[in-house]
């Protein structure tokens, strides 16, 4: 699971495996600034959600795998699901965050506070963000 609160003014990639093993972003195939989650590895995972965080104002986002079932939430809301069995691979990559490996200039421009990955799946429906929003 990722989980994370996060403040942007821009439409770029933010977290990214420098192999490219998966990747958090905001470059959403149907329409830039919506958040999508990709996982590679011989059968690609995508998750594209209607989430589309306002600019300037802290947003809380999670993605969650529970069994098969990838779930994306928007500050608490279930804004997008898609399945699969797919392993998602491992790496030992360095991971980027705020910066795509392969393209120095797509760099996120705003800030990411709390980022964190676990090895369970905290939320199976909508919930309340936990704590509170980041200040600055």
């Amino acid at each position: 699971m990722v989980h994370k609160f996060v403040s942007h003014s821009n439409a770029y990639r933010y977290n990214y495996a420098s192999d490219q093993s998966w990747s958090l972003n905001t470059y959403h195939p149907q329409d830039i600034g919506k958040i999508s989650f990709f996982a590679n590895n011989a059968n690609e995972i995508t998750l594209n959600s209607s989430f589309k965080p306002a600019m300037n104002t802290w947003s809380h986002i999670a993605i969650c795998r529970s069994t098969n079932v990838f779930t994306f939430y928007g500050n608490g809301v279930s804004a997008g699901v898609t399945t699969s069995g797919s392993s998602i691979r491992t790496t030992s990559s360095n991971m980027y965050i705020g910066q795509a490996p392969d393209s120095p200039s797509e760099k996120w421009i705003g800030k990411i506070d709390d980022f964190r990955i676990t090895k369970r799946c905290l939320y199976t429906e909508n919930f309340t963000p936990p704590g509170k929003l980041p200040t600055n």
